[in-house]
């Protein structure tokens, strides 16, 4: 990112606009669902458990429940319901413009062409969601393990100011850098070296309580929803990640010791064609 894009501003306006979205569909979708449901002479407690069974890989609420609202209006109620959908795959798109770009960039910083790292990109992320896309068991135990592996990526990325120093951070790699952007408050450091750490703590263990209780799955064995899955998945790509950022040192150390070798054999034979003249 350059220093004109405003880090701080768009660090706040994204994800206040992306809640305040996700919460009026919520409200929209469960007054929707109370409202039919107690039509129809459903008590609170029947319509709670519909909400918590939303479907086979949590895909009922949006897509059962959305044509429901609009099916009152008609004809218009069809096309505001095809327009809200053609939205939400608008949306999707645009999480898949964004998924793809950071790993295309990564690879340009290594020197890898535009040209060959989209379309590697491409074609590794299709075939990684493909499975989950053919198999909704699958669907099911990657939205379980990963919708949880967001806790380990918060600590991973909160984990390079801490050890960087969350007031340098703010100060040289924010404050100093951005121009025509927000100011980072010093109560940011406090946020990060005490409250995320924290938050990330409690949400980690609350987690590994509720599935250890879980009565459905035994934690300690592979399965579709099971503690020792996730651990097993989380520990596999944590390690694929290890092995490959080592990789990248090593050969990002080896073309540098080259290099310094190459410069110094030439300053040598410079040094020597001086004397010889």
């Amino acid at each position: 990112m350059s220093r004109r894009d405003s880090v701080v501003k768009l660090g706040i306006a994204l994800p206040v606009c992306n809640n305040l979205i996700s919460l009026l569909s919520a409200i929209t979708l469960f007054s929707t669902v109370f409202s039919t449901k107690m039509k129809e002479g459903a008590n609170t407690t029947e319509i709670a458990r519909l909400l918590r069974e939303d479907g086979y890989a949590n895909t009922g609420l949006t897509f059962l429940w959305m044509p429901v609202l609009y099916e009152p209006l008609g004809i218009a109620g069809r096309v505001l319901s095809s327009l809200f959908f053609l939205c939400l795959s608008l949306g999707g798109i645009s999480s898949l413009v964004a998924m793809i770009e950071l790993p295309v960039h990564t690879l340009e910083e290594m020197r890898v062409p535009r040209k060959y790292g989209l379309p590697v990109v491409f074609v590794v992320l299709f075939c990684v969601g493909l499975p989950s896309a053919l198999d909704l068991d699958i669907l099911v135990n990657q939205d379980f393990v990963w919708a949880f592996g967001q806790i380990l990526a918060g600590v991973i990325t909160i984990s390079l100011p801490i050890r960087y120093g969350a007031s340098k951070f703010r100060d040289d790699l924010v404050n100093q850098f951005g121009l025509d952007d927000w100011k980072l408050p010093r109560i940011w450091d406090y946020i990060i070296n005490f409250i995320g750490p924290v938050i990330a703590l409690a949400l980690f263990v609350s987690f590994v309580i509720d599935t250890v209780k879980d009565e459905k799955t035994e934690w300690y064995k592979l399965g579709r929803e099971s503690l020792m899955t996730c651990l097993v998945e989380w520990i596999v790509v944590l390690l694929l990640l290890l092995m490959a950022n080592v990789l990248w040192m090593y050969r990002r150390r080896t073309r540098r010791r080259i290099h310094r070798i190459s410069s110094i054999r030439d300053a040598q034979r410079e040094v020597f064609t001086n004397d010889e003249r």
